[in-house]
């Protein structure tokens, strides 16, 4: 393919799509490729569509979700492929026409998702944060998981390990014998409680 300034493309397509549009330097370096961003995050990518002859004179435009890396669906993709001979405004319309009425849902739904992540997170976080103060001593969030808590040492009477589920929470509890029957009440006396 021929090589050519997508940057420069970029700008004059910015400007079909209206004021609100501009064009931004593209990852790939000489003017491979470029961004077009909008209000209300809407991030486009424009780059050569692929390598196949089958894609000569082409251009892929595709519809970002990567600043919401949690709400975007598992190989979730909006693109469309253009071709060069189009010039600038016939691009635009393509853009208007094919890409956009599919994109921008999938935007506000990515923005969503990601919204309850984040949102999900902080509860996690609130939670672990008032495990460790309830649990005291040496209670502290394990090296290994931004969801678990650890309480106690080899050797100490109580050791447990606290893990942070979707709905649940794990207690795994290691207690000498003796205190077994007493910790089987205060956990049946929990469930009459939740119960009750």
């Amino acid at each position: 393919m021929v090589e050519i300034d997508v940057h420069a493309l970029a700008q004059e397509i910015a400007k079909e799509l209206g004021d609100t549009w501009k064009p931004e330097i593209g990852a790939w370096g000489r003017n491979r490729d470029a961004f077009l961003t909008a209000g209300n995050d809407k991030r486009l990518h424009i780059g050569p569509a692929s390598h196949r002859k089958s894609d000569e004179g082409k251009l892929c435009v595709a519809g970002r979700l990567d600043a919401f890396p949690n709400g975007k669906g598992y190989q979730e993709q909006h693109e469309i492929n253009v071709s060069l001979s189009k010039g600038a405004a016939r691009i635009a319309r393509d853009i208007e026409r094919r890409l956009l009425p599919e994109y921008l849902p999938a935007l506000d739904a990515a923005k969503e998702r990601q919204r309850e992540h984040d949102e999900q997170e902080s509860l996690r976080e609130a939670l672990i944060q008032d495990l460790i103060a309830t649990l005291g001593g040496n209670a502290r969030r394990v090296s290994w998981g931004n969801d678990s808590v650890t309480y106690g040492s080899f050797g100490d009477p109580v050791r447990a390990d606290v893990r942070i589920l979707s709905e649940t929470v794990e207690f795994k509890v290691e207690i000498p014998r003796d205190l077994a029957r007493l910790f089987s009440a205060e956990i049946a006396a929990l469930s009459k409680r939740k119960k009750g």
